[in-house]
């Protein structure tokens, strides 16, 4: 399976916000949306950078209170690691492990095309190893009679 099968299941929408956006801001939507990351962008929509509820987490370990009056740019993840739609599973599976990440921006022809999560790739996964429960179970059934 390939991340665009993820993105073909749970859709495209991305909740996106601006470096110059205050914190407080990023922490609203955050809340009300139900999310983990929100994805910064410039101008004309390229990626720039991605704040995680990890971010601000540290950033009150290390700044206190001050982070409330700060902007995402302060904060967030500048150098983003990113995949394609034609990647597989596992190996979206692999950067997150590798970079102890929990989102995946999705980058299709320069432009974003969705956010994965660690939870979006462990439930396809699930689904995967259920089918080919199936199968084998079906295939050992057949065998034996």
């Amino acid at each position: 399976m390939q991340v665009s099968d993820i993105l073909a299941s749970k859709g495209d929408r991305v909740i996106t916000t601006r470096p110059d956006s205050p914190i407080t801001n990023a922490l609203r939507t955050l809340t009300v949306e139900r999310i983990g990351v929100v994805v910064a962008t410039g101008e004309d929509g390229e990626l720039v950078g991605i704040l995680s509820e990890r971010d601000i987490v540290q950033g009150l370990h290390e700044q206190g209170d001050r982070v409330l009056r700060m902007k995402v740019g302060d904060l967030m993840t500048g150098s983003v690691i990113t995949c394609a739609p034609g990647d597989s599973i596992d190996d979206a599976m692999r950067l997150m492990s590798t970079n102890s990440i929990r989102h995946l921006p999705v980058i299709e022809d320069g432009r974003l095309a969705g956010v994965i999560s660690i939870v979006d790739v462990v439930n396809i996964r699930v689904v995967e190893l259920e089918q080919d429960y199936k199968t084998l179970r079906n295939f050992m059934s057949t065998r034996i009679e």
